[in-house]
Formats: C-alpha cells, sequence, structure tokens
C-alpha cells in the first residue's frame, strides 16, 4: 500500500486512469486503518480541492467507501460540496469504477425539496429527474419541481406524467391530448398503452374550464357514465379480456386536490375511476383503464 504523500501526488498525476486508481487506494486505506490518512475532514477537503481540477477523483474514492462511511451527514454535505463545485463546468469524469456522486446523491436527496431545488439551480437537471421518479416529495413540492423542469430548463417531457399524476396541464402537454367532448362539455383525453405487447389501455380525461355532471346517482351509475363516455366515442369496442385490477396499481389517477376518487367496475374489462368534487359530484377528471388482447387474438367475451 503507498504512502499518503505518494497517492496525494498521484490525485494530480496527468493521466486519470493514475488519479483514479490513487482515490480508489485511498478508499481503501480509509475503510482499513485511518489512521495511515490525514483526518477525515482534512482528507475530504483534499479530495475536494483535487476533484475540482479533475472531476472523478471524489466519485472514485465514495464509489468504494459509500456502504462503510457511517456518518452519513458529512458524506451527504460533502458530495453537495462537490457537486457545488463542478457546476457550470462540465468536464468527463475521470474513470469511476462504480456510481458516481449524481447517483449517491439522487437516492439520498430524493425526499429533500430544498436540497433537490440547489441542484437544479446548480444545472443537474438529469439527477434531479431521477430523484423525483423514486416519488418521495409530497404531492405539492413534487409538483412544483416538475413545473420548474419543464418551464424553466426546457424538460417537457415531464407535462404528460404531471397531467397524469396530478391533474395539471401545462401548455406542452396539450399537444400530445386530443380535445374530446362529453355531453357538450370540453376536455383533454390522453392515452397510453401499458404492459408486454399493450395488455392495458389507459385513457385520461380531464375538464379543465368545467366539470362534467354525472347521471343522477343509481346503483348501476358506473355503467351510466360509461354509457355517456362510448356516446362521446371515447371507450369503442366490445370487451376482449378480463381485467386484473390488481395488476394495474402502477398506472396513475391523478391527484387533485379538493376531489375524491371513486371506482366503478361497469364491466369486465374494464375499471372506471372519477375525482369528484363539489356537493353536485362534478367529475373534474376521470380514467378508464382497460385490458386487451393482441389483434391477432382479439374475440368478444362469451363469444
Amino acid at each position: 500500500m503507498s504512502s499518503w504523500p505518494v497517492l496525494r501526488a498521484r490525485l494530480r498525476d496527468e493521466s486519470p486512469d493514475v488519479r483514479a486508481a490513487a482515490a480508489v487506494a485511498i478508499g481503501e486505506a480509509w475503510r482499513a486503518d485511518r489512521s495511515t490518512l490525514p483526518a477525515t475532514t482534512e482528507l475530504l477537503e483534499e479530495l475536494l480541492r483535487c476533484d475540482a481540477a479533475h472531476p472523478g477523483i471524489a466519485d472514485a474514492f465514495m464509489s468504494t467507501v459509500a456502504h462503510d462511511f457511517d456518518d452519513r451527514a458529512l458524506a451527504k454535505a460533502w458530495t453537495l460540496s462537490v457537486l457545488e463545485a463542478r457546476r457550470g463546468a462540465p468536464r468527463p469524469l475521470s474513470p469511476v469504477p462504480g456510481n458516481d456522486l449524481e447517483f449517491y446523491a439522487h437516492e439520498w436527496f430524493e425526499g429533500d425539496f430544498e436540497t433537490l431545488g440547489r441542484l437544479l439551480d446548480w444545472g443537474y437537471v438529469d439527477l434531479v429527474l431521477t430523484a423525483l421518479d423514486h416519488g418521495a416529495l409530497p404531492r405539492e413540492q413534487d409538483v412544483a419541481m416538475l413545473e420548474r423542469l419543464c418551464l424553466q430548463h426546457g424538460r417537457e417531457e415531464v407535462a404528460v406524467p404531471l397531467a397524469l399524476r396530478y391533474g395539471v396541464l401545462l401548455p406542452a402537454a396539450l399537444p400530445h391530448g386530443t380535445e374530446v367532448d362529453v355531453d357538450d362539455v370540453p376536455g383533454r383525453m390522453f392515452t397510453q398503452r401499458y404492459g408486454q405487447g399493450g395488455r392495458w389501455t389507459a385513457q385520461w380525461v380531464f375538464f379543465p374550464d368545467a366539470p362534467f355532471v354525472p347521471p343522477p346517482r343509481s346503483k348501476d351509475e358506473g355503467l351510466a357514465i360509461l354509457t355517456r363516455l362510448r356516446a362521446s366515442g371515447l371507450l369503442p369496442g366490445d370487451p376482449e379480456a378480463q381485467l386484473d385490477r390488481t395488476r394495474i396499481t402502477h398506472i396513475p389517477f391523478p391527484d387533485i386536490p379538493g376531489a375524491r376518487r371513486r371506482s366503478f367496475v361497469p364491466r369486465q374489462d374494464l375499471v372506471l375511476d372519477v375525482a369528484q368534487r363539489g356537493k353536485s359530484s362534478e367529475i373534474v377528471a376521470l380514467r378508464v383503464v382497460r385490458a386487451r388482447r393482441p389483434a391477432a387474438t382479439v374475440h368478444k367475451l362469451g363469444g
């Protein structure tokens, strides 16, 4: 094992491979016997300085020690310091024999709205996008972050998920939907296929201008709503397969403030969920998930 002065010198070597190997060796020494190295805070400061000149050194070190770094608060604070020092000056990383710092950051800060905002300010757009995929933020914070990504950072691909998860319709989402009318109430419909071979078709309809007033309540309320949807051309075709509702929990239903969710199973091949609010149970959004069969094997149930 090389001594600390030798390893420290190698962190400044012209070769990226030599620098990465030195960072890994320092990590291994830190795990084995920290007395052979400077105090941890001093060591981290040196690695931070070296990484500022040659990005990737910090990543190689952290990928070596991440599972043994018992002071998680220190690890997180140091990681942020490294990422802040790199902002605005993207350069290729030295070789990293494992996960880089952005990977650790997206896991460690997935539920930290303030820190994710700082990372976004520093330009770590992909890191924040990946962190948000974990769904660790509460609704309002997740919406705010997704809106920032779309409106300020040009990541328009989040606009449709923002609509489907939360009923927030940004202009970037509109071209991906279709204008529809349900009993002369204008809405915006989105359609997506899920599962291998398009096993399920999901349709969402949002009523952003005025709610859709459902038929009077009855024991067949779901069927009555479905009939009106079909009359508007939103659910063509006959049943093709039986729906297993336990298999579609990954398909989002919009979380809309002040709206309550009600579910109906008017046909064996689909489930109808509506978001209602107000004393008259006005529908502000709905979702239909329908089980499908591949085109070559489509047949009517019972036929």
